[in-house]
């Protein structure tokens, strides 16, 4: 079982005000490649412009810097510079955040990106006529919110390193309002009417240590949303975080707190990112009998297969019989041959997707076995 949270709404309702404020005091300046994409032909020509908006970068430096959690203002805007119309899907938001792609160095793209809560969800085509020109200026974190889960760790723009962003549109050519044939839109847009921008850099630093130690001092009265994204900006900056000592400490203390499930499996995954080696063994292996289905079992359940102890075994098959199905993959990470038995005996009662999922465990187990021979 796949556990996945993203930050609930009033987190990052929280998150925005933050955000609003820095935008309001900090000089701003246009940061962007030189010039901008424009495909199409003479008659139907769709510029796109993606511009981040940002303190400017040092003369020594590539790219713009930003601290983690600080805004990443973009501005983005589509002009048809043709002397026909075309048509475009236009959503309540522009751009569509689902075109709007970022890139980490060195790595696949981060997820896809979300609606905001507050934008209708509706698309519809819409004339573009000659001339026409639409911009929207917009924070990137508003539409990339951190996701943890076990299978793609923390992935987020909190995260340091160096980012490519940029978007498209779809246009469709017009001859007198009517959309074109497939043969015309071929010949006069080319991607078959996909139109993209220019790619924008950016990197993102680790904030202040004096961020981090004020984070660290309000955590244990701050509320539930105000600890949730504390925790999601230390694990997000991971092993490289400042006051890593006091950050371990307070992941722990937060892990083994009397404190909703939901921030206690943050903890865990936090923990994991920051010092993976100072995860509290024996209090997980309790609790992922306890705790199972929840999020915190699911994330105690990922902690004891990721760090590779066998000794975690027993607790693990304990818990199978507790209806924690996301030991299943865990014990399949570790590839004990204690586990092959009770997961053999689980696949025998259990659904056919869920015993798909253990038949695919007890291979790897089975491989593993084979190749310590």
């Amino acid at each position: 079982m796949v556990f996945v949270t993203r930050l609930e709404t009033s987190k990052w309702r929280f998150l925005l005000r933050r955000l609003v404020s820095l935008v309001l005091v900090v000089p701003v300046f246009v940061f962007c490649s030189e010039g901008f994409c424009e495909q199409a032909s003479q008659s139907h020509a769709v510029a796109l412009k993606i511009e981040l908006l940002t303190p400017k970068p040092a003369l020594t430096e590539e790219v713009a810097s930003i601290a983690s959690s600080d805004p990443i203002p973009l501005r983005c805007s589509i002009e048809n510079k043709g002397d026909k119309p075309v048509v475009w899907q236009e959503w309540d938001t522009f751009p569509d955040p689902h075109t709007v792609i970022v890139v980490p160095e060195g790595s696949t793209r981060l997820s896809s990106a979300l609606f905001p809560p507050d934008i209708v969800k509706t698309a519809a085509p819409r004339p573009f006529e000659p001339g026409k020109k639409v911009e929207r200026q917009f924070d990137l974190l508003s539409i990339y919110p951190p996701i943890i889960s076990p299978t793609h760790g923390v992935g987020s723009l909190l995260t340091p390193g160096r980012y490519t962003v940029h978007f498209s549109v779809h246009m469709t050519p017009t001859e007198q309002g009517q959309e074109s044939s497939g043969n015309a839109l071929a010949e006069s847009v080319p991607n078959n009417g996909e139109v993209e921008s220019n790619h924008v850099s950016f990197r993102i630093v680790p904030p202040p240590d004096e961020q981090i130690k004020a984070l660290l001092a309000a955590f244990r009265n701050a509320s539930k949303a105000e600890q949730q994204w504390a925790l999601t900006l230390f694990g997000s900056i991971g092993k490289d975080i400042a006051c890593k000592e006091q950050v371990v400490k307070k992941l722990t203390w937060a892990i083994k707190a009397r404190i909703d499930n939901d921030t206690k499996g943050l903890a865990v995954f936090a923990l994991i990112a920051v010092d993976s080696a100072s995860l509290p063994i024996d209090y997980l292996e309790e609790q992922v009998e306890d705790s199972a289905g929840s999020y915190f079992g699911g994330a105690a359940t990922f902690a004891l297969g990721s760090i590779g102890s066998r000794r975690s075994v027993p607790a693990l098959i304990r818990s199978l019989g507790k209806g924690n199905l996301a030991a299943i993959r865990a014990l399949g990470d570790l590839g004990d041959p204690r586990a092959l038995a009770p997961l053999r005996a689980l696949a025998e009662k259990s659904s056919p997707e869920w015993k798909q999922a253990i038949e695919v465990n007890i291979k790897r187990i089975e491989a593993a076995l084979q190749q310590q021979k």
